[in-house]
């Protein structure tokens, strides 16, 4: 800040800078720049105007002692001050009524004035602080002034007085500043340049007495110098010499040269440009996501301008938008072939528009593999490690995981794929959680900042690659929501477990949030359970739910009352000896609903957790699998149509491994000892029959089975034991369920506890039965709300071929009694067997999970038997 004061001709400059320098204090320098007229003060901590320096200088009684004249030559004040200092209002009092002035800073602040997403505490201390100080914001346009990682936000604002808002040019630059934030430009006040000091850079002139003739021309001439020149700089050098030459045959000759030049640099610019161009198709090949992603992006996409706030501005919009019009009558043509000529018109457009419409829709049909016509639809199910999970970050963590799914889906084994599901928990954690837009807004994410990276980064996939996406993680959503009364967490969010279906054009079109938690701590679920499905352009409907609910009749048999014939099913399942191990309940699940089932399963087998599937109703599995070790792949099948039973059914040929290999998958087990049971007799050539009975179920068993005599009293084998079961059970403490069963299950040896293990040694063990045939009738009266699978399972912890067994359920009355009559039938022989079963649920006692969790307290989960741990 300049004060320029003058003194009169009775005080020396001196002693009047001695006098200036008392009233300002020890810590304002004041310097003498002219013996007669001017002082130059700086760091002024407490005056900012001349009226405050002349009110000063009154005081001390100064200006009556020396005549002198104050002239401000800078009167905008800009000041530096800590976001607490204006947030407290401790010293705000130091910038009422001083004007013009401009404040700009780093104040890590959101508000939707400056286009955040919302206004945090933070931000209203800033409003509330700068209100009275009669500034207005400066920011232009929604370009982010902070940028880590992959987070986006606008904290750096600058505010000003109106009269300097006019011209200032308020922008961010884009260039590296060596740090998070980027710098911003912006002018006060506008420039004079005809009274402006001129700039002697723009005067230079040739130093003619240091010109050297015979040099010059010696470098004139000299064009082996411009052998090292690149198109651009020979073009310059000619230029330059046509314009220096004097003589007109020796300018024709140089322009006839630079002439020459320029066409070699045109030349050059082309061959450049198409160079380019290829390199970046390339480059689109190898990494869609680098520059080609960023180039076409930027060309077409816009700025985003932040909602306008105001109610007045937003109604004068909309009136502007959406004017009035009275409505126009349209008289009859009193001429007949007015009429005809109008009629055949309209026919005209619209056999145009008809025709538009179908090319339309062969544009779109052809940008997919599949279409309603096609008996099959392509689907992927992706088997995706989760063991990092619980050693990393979760920043770190989840953006690897993102990466993961993003190459995946721009694979070529994707290519042919209409649909992609991805497993439960595979993705993200609560500290990463997103929100998600409804599918009633219609919103694709890509590139909306609303939402976090994760999302919008899928949605921009799914638009690219043309394909649906289900893709399932945690989802943040502000508390409370709709007719929910419970109390909220206290930062006012929801954290649910969700899938989020994308469609083709990177839209969100179906959201469903898990009912049925298997622990899960920190997870919300919804008042009641939605059954959600969506449509694809393919002529499919898909319901969609989560992992445990499928042990359950809301939401997944609900969907299947509504006649949804396919489902997409993320999972991290925890699989259980000896019925509900993860693919061999999928398939039966599938079986029994005759629906295709897509799914997609989390791999960690350490803890129990794998299994990933395609399979088409009762015709069994497309392809499916069980790993003993944690893995990244993307599965691939033709699915068959549910209502085209002609379609050919493509299975691929098993991923199988041995007893051996499977010991590493770790598994949980029934509570076998409450079943009722009876040994199956180890004596050769043997068939035997029995029936088990318990409350309401009755198993009748028929076997007929060889023990085989060849093997050592030192090795292992399996006995095997009858049960029955009519009763509730718990799923680890976590949730109870009623369940039925009439079932053969291997035991370690003839104890029942030994039921539903394994050896801790396969490869010391051999197969001692071999079953011939096997028939299982289960009966139980009423007809209730029952849901009873043909269950099966070998010792490579997979289940058998559909075409392996057969299965039948039937009602029929005796006695006035209502009954249901179920059989399950082993029709080619097996040694390594492990169950053969009818399994299933009683769902009139237990409905969902929701019963047992609401009167659970201090629930405590063990990282092996709980469903998912959490960071």
């Amino acid at each position: 800040m300049l004060f320029e004061l003058k003194k009169g001709p009775a005080v020396k400059s001196l002693a009047f800078k001695e006098l200036v320098e008392k009233v300002l204090s020890d810590e304002t320098n004041v310097r003498a720049l002219s013996q007669e007229t001017t002082i130059e003060c700086r760091k002024l901590s407490m005056f900012t105007t001349e009226r405050d320096l002349r009110l000063k200088l009154e005081t001390e009684n100064i200006l009556g002692k020396v005549p002198m004249k104050i002239r401000l030559k800078s009167r905008t004040l800009a000041i530096l001050i800590p976001f607490v200092i204006i947030a407290d209002g401790v010293k705000s009092w130091i910038l009422v009524g001083r004007k013009p002035v401009d404040i700009a800073g780093d104040f890590n602040v959101w508000a939707v004035e400056w286009g955040s997403r919302c206004t945090n505490v933070r931000g209203n201390s800033l409003l509330e602080a700068l209100a009275k100080l009669e500034v207005r914001l400066s920011n232009e346009g929604a370009i982010s002034t902070f940028r880590r990682d992959d987070r986006e936000f606008m904290i750096d604002v600058t505010f000003c007085s109106p009269s300097l808002l006019a011209n200032m040019n308020w922008r961010v630059c884009e260039q590296y500043t060596h740090s998070d934030h980027q710098a911003i430009l912006y002018t006060i006040g506008k420039r004079n340049l005809a009274t402006g000091r001129r700039n002697r850079a723009n005067d230079r002139k040739w130093k003619t007495k240091a010109f050297d003739k015979d040099v010059f021309i010696e470098e004139l001439h000299a064009d082996s110098d411009s052998l090292d020149l690149n198109a651009d700089q020979l073009t310059e050098t000619a230029r330059r010499r046509v314009q220096r030459e004097r003589d007109d045959a020796a300018r024709e000759v140089r322009r006839e040269a630079f002439r020459v030049a320029r066409a070699a640099l045109k030349k050059a610019i082309r061959q450049s440009k198409t160079n380019c161009l290829k390199e970046l198709c390339r480059d689109a090949d190898v990494n869609p996501w680098g520059n080609t992603y960023r180039v076409v992006i930027a060309k077409v996409s816009g700025p985003t301008v932040p909602a306008e706030m105001c109610p007045e501005k937003q109604k004068v919009i909309v009136a502007g938008l959406f004017t009035k019009h009275d409505s126009t009558s349209w008289p009859f043509s009193p001429y007949a072939e007015d009429t005809e000529r109008s009629q055949s018109a309209t026919k005209m457009l619209i056999s145009q528009a008809l025709l538009l419409s179908i090319i339309a829709c062969y544009i779109v049909l052809s940008n997919q593999a599949s279409t309603p016509l096609d008996d099959h639809y392509w689907a992927g199910v992706v088997e995706f490690s989760t063991k990092d999970k619980y050693t990393e970050e979760p920043d770190i963590n989840t953006a690897k995981n993102l990466a993961k799914y993003i190459e995946l889906i721009n694979s070529t084994d994707a290519d042919p794929l209409d649909i992609i599901v991805f497993p439960e928990h595979g993705l993200d954690s609560i500290g990463t959680a997103s929100f998600v837009p409804s599918p009633e807004e219609r919103v694709a994410p890509c590139n909306n900042l609303l939402y976090e990276t994760t999302v919008r980064d899928l949605s921009c996939v799914a638009r690219l690659r043309q394909k649906y996406l289900v893709i399932n993680l945690l989802e943040k959503a502000l508390c409370p929501q709709n007719d929910d009364t419970r109390p909220c967490a206290k930062d006012g969010l929801y954290r649910f477990n969700t899938n989020v279906v994308f469609d083709r054009n990177g839209f969100v079109i179906a959201r469903y949030r898990k009912y049925n938690l298997f622990g899960e701590a920190g997870i919300n679920t919804t008042v009641y359970a939605e059954a959600v499905k969506f449509e694809t352009d393919f002529g499919v409907t898909f319901g969609t739910f989560t992992c445990f609910d499928l042990l359950f009749d809301q939401p997944a048999i609900s969907l299947i009352r509504d006649g949804v014939t396919d489902i997409a099913f993320p999972t991290m399942w925890f699989s259980e000896l000896p019925f509900l191990t993860a693919v061999q309940i999928q398939q039966a699940w599938a079986y029994k609903n005759n629906v295709n089932f897509l799914a997609s399963g989390a791999s960690y087998p350490e803890i129990g957790s794998t299994g990933s599937g395609v399979f088409a109703g009762k015709r069994g599995r497309v392809v499916s699998v069980m790993k003993h070790h944690a893995d990244v792949k993307l599965y691939v099948a033709k699915v068959p149509k549910i209502d085209r039973p002609e379609a050919t059914l493509e299975r691929q040929p098993p991923e199988k491994y041995t007893p051996l290999d499977m010991n590493n998958l770790g598994l949980l087990r029934d509570e076998i000892q409450n079943y009722n049971t009876t040994s199956l007799p180890m004596s050769s050539n043997s068939s035997f029959q029995t029936t088990l009975c318990q409350k309401r179920i009755c198993c009748d068993f028929a076997l007929d089975y060889t023990v085989s005599s060849f093997f050592f009293s030192e090795q292992h084998y399996y006995n095997y034991r009858l049960v029955a079961r009519d009763g509730i059970r718990t799923f680890s403490g976590l949730a109870d369920a009623a369940v039925l069963a009439c079932a053969i299950v291997a035991c370690t040896n003839a104890s029942i506890d030994s039921c539903g293990t394994r050896f801790n040694d396969p490869s010391a063990v051999v197969n001692a039965v071999r079953f011939n045939s096997i028939r299982i009738d289960g009966v139980i009266p009423g007809d209730e709300d029952f849901l009873l699978f043909p269950n099966s399972l070998d010792m490579s912890i997979l289940p058998l071929e559909v075409e392996e067994t057969q299965f039948s359920e039937r009602m029929y009355t005796e006695n006035s009694t209502t009954y249901r009559e179920i059989q399950h039938k082993l029709v080619n022989p097996r040694s390594d067997l492990h169950t053969f079963a009818i399994w299933g649920r009683d769902y009139t006692r237990w409905a969902s999970s929701a019963k047992r969790l609401l009167h659970s307290t201090g629930l405590v989960l063990i990282a092996v038997l709980s469903c998912i741990s959490f960071k």
